[in-house]
């Protein structure tokens, strides 16, 4: 039987930017992907009411106290959700989640991990599930964990189902060119494709032993479950792959980048810097769906801003209603979606937050467009400016806040490029060319040994700095034209 949407209650805890340990961007994008799944009637259902998301909660108590209220209201299902870094005690092996603020050698500066288990047992909720997806790096090992204990029999609570990953570096939790951490990522897949030979409903152990097959097909870390009285027997999710209604949610998940040369409709050699954003943006079936997205997108965010409250949810959807109304030439409108979303983080006094930095990115990029289609016109300088002013405080923030190897302060600096690039305030080519070139070679190297070489983002920027070069080359100086309309 399918856990009551309406009597279950689900807490999503995520740390990705932390004071003294490796950030972790892409659990961001696991708190979004699966709360939007959990939250989707093709999946779940669960009333947004009902779910609760914790981004980079700064203190222990702060998780404790949404933890209670769930437990004391769940009277089906409690499901529980941490993705971030795992520690443990150098003397007790005590799990501790990590916040922020926490320090491999500081169990004061974590969230306990026993603190979640005497809540759990202490709910009257019929169903507890809780998934942990823990990063142990070397340095959280020292002096810990025994090799005959593992994190799940430290995890495990008496009437619950847990599911751990326990990735021992941070490259296994979350790989550089992906969008989500390895375990996560596979677990939304799941949800949101389903099995097609599989049941109407999905258990905690066809859960586990799909993630578990997916994952040991790409030889990364596998998963650990522990089930006590049938928890391995609980049933949150519907099978995706036997809905009768498509499910929106895959139009709200982080648009994974391809390269262009694989979709089937666009010829690389043809494309525009604009269309080869786009293209690199959208996969190729989200290319063709653009109306259905964007109305998609305004109608539940409509729903969110009746509150009368500004929510990271409704800063991203407009964020994300830029880049897709960009992409389809809407410029004035993209343009209005960007600085909304925009302002709304210097609102809540976050403008270096990951997901402010995608829409001060995206406001730079769609001002660096409209300054290119004002040809001949004064407000073309003005409007250029402006958008290599916002992308060099983005590109700056963003190294600051994530560290010069982050994928987002890769994309910034690659858009900040682009921007002079197609700036029509540029000096002639032969005064400004050569450190622009160095600049953008700069970056293709930063790329590729960041992301990987065969990166999407990596091959854009490399096909560029390819085709400049060749024009470098010309033995005219109207080849730079290519850079310079």
């Amino acid at each position: 039987m399918l856990s009551d949407p309406k009597k279950s209650q689900a807490v999503l805890v995520g740390t990705y930017t932390y004071d003294y340990l490796d950030p972790l961007p892409a659990v961001r994008h696991n708190l979004s992907g699966l709360s939007q799944l959990l939250c989707d009637d093709a999946i779940w259902g669960l009333p947004k009411s009902h779910c609760k998301v914790l981004r980079d909660p700064e203190t222990a108590d702060s998780v404790t106290n949404e933890l209670e209220k769930a437990a004391n209201s769940a009277n089906d299902t409690l499901l529980i959700y941490y993705a971030g870094h795992g520690l443990t005690a150098s003397r007790t092996m005590e799990l501790c989640l990590g916040l922020p603020g926490s320090r491999s050698n500081a169990i004061h500066s974590t969230l306990p991990y026993d603190w979640v288990r005497q809540i759990v047992l202490a709910s009257k909720a019929s169903r507890k599930v809780v998934i942990l997806d823990c990063c142990f790096s070397a340095r959280a090992l020292v002096g810990g964990m025994s090799s005959t204990r593992s994190v799940a029999d430290e995890a495990s609570i008496e009437g619950c189902y847990v599911i751990t990953s326990s990735a021992e570096t941070r490259m296994s939790l979350a790989p550089p060119n992906e969008t989500h951490t390895a375990f996560t990522g596979e677990l939304l897949r799941l949800f949101e494709d389903g099995i097609s030979d599989g049941p109407d409903l999905l258990s905690t152990s066809i859960i586990y032993e799909n993630v578990k097959r997916s994952l040991m097909s790409k030889s990364r870390p596998l998963p650990q479950q522990r089930a006590r009285n049938d928890g391995n027997q609980i049933c949150f999710v519907k099978n995706a792959a036997h809905s009768t209604h498509s499910s929106p949610a895959g139009s709200f998940r982080t648009p994974q980048m391809i390269p262009v040369s694989q979709s089937r409709d666009v010829d690389p050699k043809q494309l525009t810097y604009d269309e080869s954003i786009s293209a690199y943006f959208l996969s190729e079936d989200q290319r063709t769906r653009l109306d259905e997205m964007i109305e998609d997108i305004r109608t539940r965010r409509q729903s969110l801003q009746d509150s009368g409250s500004i929510s990271r949810q409704t800063l991203w959807q407009s964020t994300m209603l830029s880049y897709l109304l960009n992409a389809k030439g809407l410029i004035s409108e993209a343009e209005v979606e960007a600085v909304r979303a925009v302002a709304g983080w210097e609102h809540l006094g976050l403008p270096s937050d990951p997901e402010a930095l995608t829409a001060r990115r995206g406001l730079g990029r769609i001002l660096s467009g409209k300054a290119k289609i004002q040809k001949g016109r004064a407000l073309s300088r003005e409007i250029g400016n402006r958008a290599i002013s916002i992308l060099e405080e983005a590109s700056l923030d963003a190294h600051r806040a994530l560290g010069e190897n982050n994928i987002e302060t890769l994309r910034a600096r690659f858009e900040l490029l682009m921007a002079i690039r197609d700036s029509r305030t540029w000096l002639p080519w032969w005064k400004s060319g050569r450190p622009f070139l160095r600049d953008l070679e700069s970056l293709v190297r930063d790329q590729s040994k960041a992301l990987g070489y065969m990166h999407p983002d990596a091959e854009a920027s490399r096909r560029i700095l390819e085709g400049l070069e060749r024009a470098k080359n010309s033995s005219s100086s109207t080849g730079w034209q290519w850079i310079h309309p």
